[in-house]
């Protein structure tokens, strides 16, 4: 649900956006009503199908902005179709039924009845594939709130999200597999990690947010690196080998020591991608990619003040290395900074720029600004950036518009800040321990993803 919305247009509709997969269909709806477009998921008349059994109805008036914001999404579609007299008719894809003490929602040939009491799902049927059978037996019994369905959090369809990162540390192999939280450290395959700046910050931070979510949770590759770089090359190196087999929704890559030439084989491999993944880059990660000239390839970078300096300086290749006049560039002229950044082709498509004031901006439009709580406190404690970027990671990775993710994980850090009581001593994962707190007494205010733990 998005969180800023205009008032919409009445449906008047006359066009179908027509898609060769169910899953773009779903996603195109999605990121259209974000977009304050007034659109249906509808089943096309079958004169009209292009493969998928689903379309979205739209004001054709609207097809050009439509068609644009879709490019600008990554959403493919194969075509708008105007819906001319004697075409047949266009049916409603959700239909609910009561029967009494149940209800019972129909979507296509797909039906799931459950109490309304309790909530429980006592019954699904329809259905053909493979999948079908295993939610039957996955659902019955489960409380809505509680079955693993599918875009349950936003309506995207969810595939795997992947954290690629360095451990400082001389003995960690490269090391593929799924993490959980252990106290103040991460356990991967049996490595014990602990929680402190950095990727492992990051990769904490998302495995609480999709935990609490109940979305599955990331992959992560990582690789002990101590600024040497040889391990860093061997996490580009597997992603370059690796990453069409892989297929992530989310591709999350975070401290590395930054090598321009593999990004640039990176980003190649990413193109031949069956399905593009949604890129995130932080830390030095972003640098790369910015001084190999691939941020616009990017979908979010999460810089902060200084990095942000970085990115408007058209010659530097590491923050390190910006122009004097940018380094002492007082930090409210963040805005500033972010136009020439966007001038010179150095930002992704969207950023979130932290600091004193957090500022979520696409495509050089500043869309909000985040400064409450005011919490100084958490600017001395390292990894407390790494938590907003492992946030913002897993809350794409949910479903929810990129601009959302960022605004609603920058409120939860400062939120998080504040109830931990943060001092300049707070270790990260203090503050990464009150991330379900936060969520549980605020995240259905500010997105409408209301859960029930």
């Amino acid at each position: 649900m998005p969180l800023f919305g205009k008032k919409k247009p009445s449906f008047e509709g006359g066009g179908l956006v027509l898609f060769l997969d169910v899953h773009d269909a779903m996603h195109a709806e999605k990121v259209l009503k974000a977009a304050d477009y007034a659109v249906k998921l509808v089943a096309p008349p079958p004169e009209l199908r292009r493969g998928c059994d689903l379309a979205v109805e739209i004001n054709l008036v609207e097809q050009p902005g439509i068609e644009r914001v879709l490019h600008e999404k990554d959403v493919p579609f194969v075509s708008v179709s105007p819906i001319k007299p004697g075409t047949s008719g266009i049916l409603e894809i959700v239909k609910v039924t009561d029967f009494g003490d149940w209800l019972m929602v129909k979507a296509a040939n797909m039906k799931l009845s459950f109490e309304k009491k309790s909530g429980i799902i006592v019954n699904t049927s329809g259905g053909g594939c493979p999948d079908i059978p295993y939610l039957h037996a996955e659902m019955i019994g489960k409380r809505l709130d509680e079955a693993p369905i599918a875009g349950a959090v936003a309506g995207r369809y969810q595939d795997m999200m992947l954290i690629a990162g360095t451990i400082p540390s001389k003995a960690l192999p490269l090391t593929t597999g799924k993490a959980v939280i252990d106290g103040d450290s991460l356990m991967v395959n049996g490595h014990r990690i602990p929680c402190t700046q950095g990727t492992s910050a990051m990769v904490s931070a998302a495995l609480q947010t999709t935990e609490y979510l109940k979305v599955e949770a990331p992959q992560v590759l990582l690789v002990g690196d101590t600024g040497k770089g040889n391990g860093s090359r061997q996490m580009y190196e597997y992603l370059i080998e690796n990453v069409q087999k892989l297929t992530p929704e989310v591709l999350a890559l975070h401290y590395c020591l930054p090598d321009m030439a593999l990004t640039r084989r990176l980003c190649e491999a990413v193109k031949k991608c069956a399905k593009r993944p949604f890129m995130i880059a932080d830390a030095a990660s972003m640098y790369a990619a910015k001084a190999a000239g691939l941020a616009p390839e990017f979908d979010i970078f999460t810089p902060d003040a200084t990095e942000m300096a970085f990115l408007a300086d058209r010659e530097a290749t590491h923050p390190a290395y910006i122009a004097r006049h940018l380094f002492d560039i007082d930090v409210k002229q963040t805005p500033k900074l972010v136009a020439t950044a966007y001038q010179y082709k150095n930002a992704a498509k969207l950023l979130l720029v932290k600091g004193a004031t957090d500022y979520i901006v696409r495509n050089g439009e500043i869309l909000a600004t985040v400064s409450e709580p005011d919490v100084p406190m958490l600017e001395p404690i390292g990894g407390t950036g790494d938590t907003i970027t492992g946030m913002v990671s897993a809350f794409v990775h949910a479903g929810l518009e990129p601009h959302e993710a960022a605004i609603i994980a920058a409120r939860a850090n400062r939120t998080a800040g504040k109830l931990a009581q943060a001092t300049p001593a707070t270790r990260v994962w203090q503050i990464i321990h009150q991330f379900p707190a936060v969520f549980k007494e605020n995240l259905c205010q500010w997105s409408g993803v209301c859960i029930n733990p």
